[in-house]
């Protein structure tokens, strides 16, 4: 085998083993890009999933936010009654204070 045809020789068998590793290479990619769009197609659900998730959130957060307001409003509500009756029962007992004074005096006389 002179040196020309040794050249054609490596260079064949270069080709073949690069033409063989390219296409090794690319069935690998295809695996990975086929990998890659089943994980995208799940994530997409998720994602979604995740998007209704989050409005949910905001829309508790918010109704939670009008509860403690409304039950903030309650409890000023509750004292202001709470005192009332307070004031209320001390003005009952002056009054009924009173009767009694009054029926003592009538019933003295």
């Amino acid at each position: 085998m002179d040196k020309k045809e040794r050249l054609q020789f490596f260079t064949e068998a270069f080709d073949r083993v690069v033409a063989s590793i390219l296409r090794e290479q690319g069935e690998r990619l295809a695996r990975i890009e086929g990998a890659l769009s089943d994980v995208r197609g799940q994530i997409d659900p998720l994602y979604k999933q995740y998007e209704r998730l989050e409005i949910d959130y905001v829309s508790i957060k918010h109704a939670l936010a009008c509860i403690e307001r409304k039950l903030e409003s309650y409890d000023q509500s509750r004292v202001s009654l709470e005192k009332e009756v307070k004031n209320m029962k001390a003005r009952i007992e002056e009054l009924q204070q009173k009767v009694d004074e009054i029926e003592g005096k009538l019933g003295a006389s």
